[in-house]
């Protein structure tokens, strides 16, 4: 939605109608409505933002609140897209269709953009590009590690024994299963991960110092009970620790940390206690601490840059 209206604090002055490029937040942010006048439901200012894997802009808009419906027939809304979007994702697979999650949210690879604002998602020869010129897919949005939650929820709902087999994921014009994106709790998995970066395969951007930044990955972490202790301060988080070498040979154990400025993302994680977290992983190959012990210890960092990057693991009942 592009139009809105904005409601007066005492509620005695009529609201009045603003276009989205009008919107400001310290006047207008808690006061806003649908356009509809008719209709009362709640929106908020969402910014511009990416679409087609976080390579093309989607201009500023009015998104209804969490929550909030629309009176039938509103003239500024359409059918709620999350719904819609999941029934579809569905449909499309009991019709063999592949399914592409484009996601749209910088976890820790848009910085710099290395495709300019201007980048053709279907052109080129990248694997993204060829995925969607060979078509028969069927494409949905991501802007949060709770998207991908939801998604995975309903390709498992669906029945469809090859679903997860069918789904790729689309970020800065790479592509990848979504199986393969999904950790979870496997720690096989972030070990096997760990590995492929080290001998440089996989690699989405490459620094100094031989850091090797990876595609994104969703997993479950769990931060150290030190970290936990030392309550909101800033920095990194630790936790998630495991043993990566194989029975014989040295001890090496594999670290995680997650790194973030902003303290009260840090905050809601250690309070979150085990969470999600959808962030692109990032090694420095040959950067190797040991101990007393002989025991190596090597690290993989996943930035956090907001809100959207973490879910709190459901508390079984």
């Amino acid at each position: 939605m592009f139009d809105a209206r904005i409601a007066s604090a005492d509620d005695k002055t009529p609201p009045v109608s603003i276009r989205v490029e009008d919107y400001e937040r310290a006047a207008h942010r808690g006061h806003t409505l649908c356009g509809d006048f008719n209709c009362q439901a709640r929106v908020y200012y969402r910014r511009e933002t990416r679409t087609h894997g976080d390579v093309a802009l989607r201009v500023p808009h009015f998104a209804t609140m969490p929550g909030d419906t629309h009176i039938d027939g509103c003239t500024h809304h359409n059918p709620d897209s999350e719904t819609r979007a999941l029934r579809s994702l569905e449909i499309a697979l009991a019709a063999g269709q592949k399914i592409l999650i484009n996601l749209n949210i910088n976890v820790g690879l848009s910085a710099g953009d290395d495709f300019g604002p201007a980048a053709d998602p279907h052109a080129g020869n990248t694997p993204y590009a060829r995925f969607m010129r060979a078509g028969g897919y069927f494409a949905v949005s991501a802007n949060s590690a709770n998207d991908l939650l939801r998604y995975r929820a309903a390709l498992l709902r669906s029945g469809a024994p090859d679903a997860m087999a069918r789904t790729y994921v689309g970020h800065r014009h790479e592509l990848r299963k979504f199986e393969n994106v999904f950790i979870g709790e496997d720690k096989k998995k972030l070990r096997t991960l760990f590995n492929t970066l080290a001998l440089g395969d996989g690699v989405m951007q490459q620094g100094p110092q031989q850091t090797m930044t990876g595609f994104p990955r969703l997993f479950q972490f769990t931060p150290t009970k030190k970290t936990r202790d030392d309550g909101g301060r800033s920095g990194k988080i630790n936790g998630t620790s495991q043993c990566i070498s194989n029975a014989g040979e040295p001890g090496v154990i594999l670290l995680q940390n997650l790194g973030l400025r902003d303290p009260g993302l840090r905050r809601d994680i250690l309070e979150n206690g085990a969470t999600y977290v959808l962030a692109a992983p990032t090694i420095s190959r040959g950067a190797v601490r040991k101990d007393d012990r002989g025991t190596s210890f090597v690290t993989m960092n996943w930035q956090i840059f907001s809100e959207g990057q973490y879910a709190a693991v459901p508390r079984a009942p």
